[in-house]
């Protein structure tokens, strides 16, 4: 029987009135990315009783209320970030925490990251206080043993539960005709002001202007002031100009009309997997824009360019490919990777999925809404 039915669930949380905020706030509401929405949703809408908050934890009323913390995670593993701000609110409390999605971020060679102190110390709290820890693959378990954590276990993200016990299926088109550029959306991965890390990166956004593809945005902070017509401002205008015109290698002029026209960017769930019901096919490197498409049932492919992509996509029986598999001195072959996705088979590796995080929930003794956990209306 489970032990724990009030959690105090800890994720990003944002609504459609956010877009009174600037551009820059409503980023910073979703993490810094929007991929973020996906998994903090998927968390919340487990808990029939959860109370839900932002990672500030809530005040000292709220918390008298919850029996356990639970943390919609994410990559946090990784050489940059530092997570004593976390660490230090969960020290505070005496309750058990459990970690949902907890992740590592390291190159294609699984190279072991450099831990900041604050989220070392993140790690040995969830050690001594969490029954488990789901971590979002097997290198992301090595990880955490690494740095002193023994009880994590390999779920892959909690995200893809919004799909429920049945398989996602992809819907299929009507026609027989070549995919046609608008109906495809890719996506890539940049952040804020930055360029490109990578070329590969930079490849994908310059394809999908050059074939008038859309472009699905989670953190591209630049690329938000064009697609959402936030150009008021001259000096973010002309900032966002100079990064942008050398990302697309493009005008100012011709990249402002593709994004205007491209562009997509979401704070809302609901919004963002209607948006992916009108479109055919969705490609690029960002695992939350495929696991959206995946749950609005439109075909999608992967393309893995780090550790945190391919064991996320092996965990979670998420379609995928590797970047270097793709070669960008050739026109991109879209309709080749849609045929590819097409031929992806869900219904075994997402059974393993989900009785995995099923499996999870009953030995934390912790009480869910997934259909089959035992409740104490079915023990």
């Amino acid at each position: 029987m489970p032990e724990l039915r009030n959690p105090i669930v800890l994720g990003v949380k944002t609504q459609e009135a956010a877009q009174a905020l600037s551009v820059e706030r409503m980023l910073q509401r979703t993490g810094q990315n929007t991929g973020n929405i996906l998994f903090s949703a998927a968390t919340s809408s487990l808990f029939d009783n959860g109370i839900d908050t932002d990672y500030a934890l809530p005040n000292p009323w709220v918390a008298k209320r919850g029996d356990c913390i639970v943390i919609a995670a994410a990559n946090w593993l990784n050489n940059h970030a530092d997570f004593g701000h976390i660490a230090d609110k969960l020290e505070a409390t005496n309750l058990p925490i459990i970690a949902l999605g907890l992740g590592a971020q390291s190159s294609l060679d699984k190279q072991m990251p450099k831990l900041k102190p604050g989220t070392q110390r993140l790690i040995s709290l969830l050690a001594e206080r969490s029954p488990l820890i789901s971590a979002r693959g097997t290198f992301s378990c090595e990880v955490l043993e690494q740095y002193g954590a023994k009880n994590a276990v390999p779920t892959g993200c909690p995200s893809l539960l919004m799909q429920g016990e049945t398989a996602p299926k992809f819907r299929t088109r009507d026609s027989s005709a070549a995919l046609q550029p608008g109906e495809i959306s890719l996506h890539s991965t940049r952040h804020h002001f930055h360029k490109a890390a990578n070329p590969f990166y930079t490849y994908l956004y310059q394809q999908a202007l050059l074939n008038r593809h859309d472009l699905l945005l989670q953190s591209e902070l630049a690329d938000f002031y064009y697609t959402m017509g936030r150009l008021n401002n001259p000096e973010i205008k002309e900032k966002a100009a100079s990064l942008l015109s050398e990302v697309y290698q493009a005008t100012p002029y011709k990249l402002g009309t593709y994004l205007r026209q491209h562009g997509h960017v979401y704070f809302s769930l609901e919004t963002w997997l209607e948006y992916c019901r009108t479109k055919a096919f969705f490609l690029g490197t960002r695992i939350h824009g495929t696991i959206a498409a995946v749950l609005a049932g439109t075909p999608s492919l992967l393309i893995a360019h780090d550790s945190r992509t391919v064991e996320m996509s092996e965990a979670m029986a998420i379609p995928y490919m590797r970047k270097d598999e793709i070669d960008m001195d050739a026109p991109l072959r879209a309709e080749e990777y849609y045929e590819r996705a097409l031929d992806h088979d869900f219904e075994a590796a997402y059974r393993r999925y989900w009785e995995g995080f099923r499996d999870f929930f009953e030995r934390c003794g912790l009480q869910t809404n997934l259909y089959g956990t035992k409740t104490p209306e079915t023990v």
